[in-house]
């Protein structure tokens, strides 16, 4: 089952950092229903780029090499999203937009596009990659693994509604939502580097989730940031 608890946990990581990073973005631009269209659009249409890029790379590949991919993916997701997030807070800053002045189309896709790239890049690959290696284990219906995924998204939605939003702060979100990615890399790894680079980086996190003091220090910063733009 280390596959599957692995699709769970990207299914579950996605849907917290879809919901975090748009709501980010949502208050960068004063989101309207064409923004929210916008950011959408840049999200679904990385997500299928990176989907269109697994079969190549996974016919390329062996098995092995497939899942030490996959273990890397999740690890690099989640050290991406608290650098995401802070990119969000400061996007108006970086793109010298004038503080009142609202943004066009263009400039909200372009933004859109670079801030959720990693996430949905990495994440529209992971996901055809992890099914890859489950297809050539014995006796793994693939069926169950589309609905481990979806059991995932709903867990994170839930957990983020109902857990996160209320209580903790949007980089408490993200280190919180990291865990769970790294908990995916480390029990899908076999021992190796990449497995210890996970085990470390979950130790740490796991640390600063509940010592915030250096999460709150962000926190604290990049909301500074985004009202000074």
């Amino acid at each position: 089952m280390r596959i599957g608890f692995a699709i769970f946990a990207l299914g579950l990581f996605a849907s917290i950092t879809q919901v975090l990073l748009l709501r980010e973005l949502l208050v960068a631009y004063s989101g309207n229903e064409l923004v929210i269209g916008l950011l959408y659009a840049a999200w679904f249409l990385l997500i299928g780029v990176g989907a269109l890029a697994a079969r190549p790379l996974a016919a390329r590949c062996k098995d092995h090499a497939v899942r030490a991919l996959v273990g890397a993916g999740m690890v690099i997701l989640a050290i991406a999203l608290p650098c995401q997030l802070w990119g969000a807070r400061i996007l108006r800053l970086w793109m010298d937009i004038m503080p009142g002045e609202a943004a066009g189309p263009g400039t909200v896709f372009a933004a859109s596009f670079i801030v959720v790239a990693p996430t949905c890049l990495l994440t529209g690959l992971m996901f055809p990659l992890a099914v890859h290696v489950a297809a050539h284990e014995k006796d793994r219906p693939l069926a169950r693994l589309y609905v481990l995924e979806t059991i995932g998204f709903a867990a994170g939605g839930l957990l983020f509604t109902f857990v996160f939003a209320d209580h903790i702060h949007a980089f408490r979100i993200a280190l919180g939502a990291a865990l769970f990615a790294l908990g995916g890399a480390a029990i899908l790894l076999r021992p190796g580097l990449i497995r210890g680079c996970a085990v470390t980086l979950l130790l740490l996190f796991a640390i600063m989730t509940l010592y915030p003091r250096v999460p709150d220090m962000l926190e604290r910063r990049s909301i500074d940031a985004r009202w000074r733009a």
